[in-house]
């Protein structure tokens, strides 16, 4: 208490001791904005792939099993899209397996009803002002069924993301197929294409890369500049105090 005491009448003395605390204001600012983009960047979560194969046909079984032995992979599921139409609104839904959708996100399917899960965008978009879980009379790939549309915050994307349980038999014919690896892989991609896989989700990947790069550069002289603004404060704070307070 009594630095703090000393400091507002170094202040109220000195111009030199007013500029410090404007630079030492300008490295908190810029300490708090790398905190929240470091946030961001975090929010991302892991890295995941959506792949498919070069060649015509499901994937097997022994492929799959070669994914899962990769070093740094968390869950592997076969995938098919689906549609879900209820009167004018649709959405795009991911079928995965119950295995996948626990490890990924701690979803567990009931079994009680079909069940969908829906990040905040997708349940604004396909259920509105509905309170969760809402009952839905709907049709999937042009069959009817009844079911429950679930809000998880926990699924990825700020665009509208859905998600459902499937069965072997719904997805044994896919040629498409989800990886998670734990984190951001070195050579994951030209690994997962040199065993015949093609990644469809090119796009959502280089958008994250692109995040990742343009926060690095942003850290890189936004880090310079706390420093330096960090340092003036300092420098400028002795120099107040001394013209203030002049040792005999």
């Amino acid at each position: 208490m009594s630095w703090l005491r000393r400091f507002f009448r170094l202040r109220r003395q000195s111009g030199w001791v007013k500029l410090s605390l404007l630079s030492g204001l300008l490295a908190a600012a810029l300490a708090v904005d790398l905190a929240l983009c470091a946030g961001e960047l975090a929010a991302q979560g892991p890295i995941e792939y959506v792949l498919e194969r070069d060649q015509p046909g499901p994937v097997p079984e022994a492929l799959l099993e070669q994914l899962r032995e990769l070093e740094g992979v968390e869950a592997v599921s076969r995938q098919r899209d689906a549609l879900l139409e209820s009167g004018e609104k649709s959405l795009a839904v991911t079928v995965l397996s119950p295995q996948y959708l626990q490890d990924c996100w701690g979803i567990a399917p009931t079994g009680a009803a079909r069940e969908y899960w829906l990040n905040p965008a997708a349940f604004q978009l396909f259920c509105g002002g509905e309170a969760a879980p809402a009952w839905i009379d709907a049709q999937r790939d042009s069959l009817r069924e009844s079911g429950l549309c679930q809000r998880a915050p926990q699924l990825p994307g700020v665009a509208p993301f859905a998600v459902t349980a499937g069965s072997s038999a719904d997805m044994g014919d896919s040629a498409q197929v989800r990886l998670r690896f734990g984190g951001e892989e070195a050579g994951s991609r030209a690994l997962l294409e040199s065993m015949g896989f093609l990644v469809v989700n090119q796009e959502s990947l280089l958008a994250r890369e692109y995040r990742a790069e343009l926060w690095m550069l942003r850290a890189r002289y936004e880090g310079l500049a706390l420093l330096l603004a960090g340092a003036l404060a300092a420098v400028l704070y002795r120099y107040g105090r001394e013209q203030a307070w002049p040792r005999p």
